[in-house]
């Protein structure tokens, strides 16, 4: 077993990123916890800005009914991945402290450090709550922004929430 030097090593309460010259070893950021009820008060001045602007309304994608009914399971799920993002961060410093030794698939802290990497893996797909709530903020925000741009040569017509 010999050590993998590693050339980039930055650990913060809210990143880390563990590169050697080959290989990127971990590069996450904290996902920031979203407060459901500042997106609601942003989706309903949303509706009072197209109303004043002429800007038809579909409520095909359920913004609101989203917001509400998933809030509670998006509170637990973000405190679920911060608590194994908290838990990460501690074990790459324990890691990097005692070296970081090939053959990987040998070391069973490296391989414990990789079961976690895949648990926080989980919170980016599509159908997690985090991703949800985070997909509808940034689309009322959009929205918001693309009614407040509008120009008699370029204007929204229609959104859909």
């Amino acid at each position: 077993m010999y050590k993998i030097e590693l050339e980039k090593k930055y650990l913060t309460e809210n990143e880390i990123v563990v590169n050697s010259e080959t290989t990127c070893f971990a590069n996450y950021r904290r996902v920031e916890k979203i407060d459901i009820d500042n997106v609601l008060i942003e989706y309903k001045s949303l509706i009072k800005l197209a109303k004043e602007n002429d800007v038809k309304i579909a409520y095909t994608r359920r913004f609101k009914n989203s917001l509400t009914t998933y809030k509670n399971e998006y509170e637990k799920e973000i405190t679920e991945y911060n608590n194994i993002f908290n838990e990460y961060i501690k074990l790459w410093t324990i890691k990097i402290e005692k070296g970081l030794f090939a053959p990987l698939a040998e070391d069973q802290e490296y391989n414990n450090i990789q079961k976690i990497d895949r648990e926080l893996q989980k919170y980016n797909y599509r159908n997690s709550k985090m991703s949800m709530m985070s997909e509808i903020n940034s689309s009322i925000i959009k929205l918001t922004e693309s009614i407040k741009n509008n120009t008699e040569y370029s204007r929204v017509s229609k959104i859909y929430i």
